[in-house]
C-alpha cells in the first residue's frame, strides 16, 4: 500500500524506495499514525499478515486482532531505558578494556558488576556481553603482554556468581511449571 493524501508525514518519503527498502524483510514493516491508528506504508508481508476487511483503509487497531490501543499508546510514549543499558554497557567495557590494557584485577570486580547489572536489565544484552569477550583476544594491551587465563575464569566466574540467583529462579519456576 503506499502513501495516500499530502498530509500523510509519509508522503515526503518517496514510496518506491519504502518499498524497496522493505522488501527484502522477512518482517512486517507498517508506519502507523499513533493518533488514529492509521495505516501510512506497509510491505508486503505486512498486509499479507493482516489484510485489510472490507475496508482497504482500515486502521492498525480493526487489523490486527487484540490489539489494545491503550497499552501500545502507553508504551509508545513511556519508552524503553534504553540510555540506562547503554550507560551500563559502556561502563562495563571501560573497566574490562582498563583490565585488557593495565591487567590489573582491580578493573575486573566493578566489569563484572556491570556486566551483571547488564543481564539484569535486558536479556537481549547477552549477546554484548558474550561477544565482548573477543576482546581477551584482539584487546589493546600495554608492552604485548597477554592476560592470563585465571583473569578469564575470574572475570566470568563473577558475573555467573552474580547472575546464578536469578539463574536458579528461572530454573526452579519453569521446573515447577513444566
Amino acid at each position: 500500500m503506499a502513501p495516500v493524501g499530502n498530509s500523510n508525514p509519509v508522503s515526503n518519503l518517496d514510496a518506491e524506495t519504502l518499498t524497496l527498502l522493505t522488501r527484502s524483510l522477512k518482517a512486517g514493516v507498517a508506519l502507523v499514525q499513533i493518533e488514529d491508528w492509521q495505516i501510512l506504508f506497509e510491505n508486503a508481508n505486512f498486509f499479507s499478515w493482516f489484510p485489510p476487511g472490507s475496508d482497504a483503509d482500515e486502521p492498525l487497531s480493526e487489523r490486527i486482532p487484540g490489539f489494545n490501543e491503550e497499552r501500545a499508546r502507553s508504551r509508545i510514549e513511556n519508552g524503553r531505558p534504553y540510555s540506562l543499558i547503554m550507560l551500563v554497557g559502556m561502563a562495563a567495557l571501560y573497566f574490562f578494556i582498563k583490565h585488557l590494557q593495565t591487567l590489573e584485577r582491580r578493573f575486573l570486580i566493578p566489569a563484572a558488576f556491570f556486566f551483571a547489572t547488564l543481564f539484569y536489565a535486558s536479556y537481549s544484552s547477552i549477546q554484548f556481553i558474550v561477544l565482548s569477550q573477543i576482546l581477551w583476544f584482539y584487546g589493546p594491551r600495554e608492552n604485548n603482554r597477554k592476560p592470563a587465563f585465571s583473569s578469564f575464569l575470574l572475570l566470568n566466574g563473577i558475573i555467573f556468581t552474580l547472575c546464578l540467583p536469578w539463574l536458579l529462579f528461572v530454573l526452579l519456576v519453569f521446573k515447577k511449571t513444566a
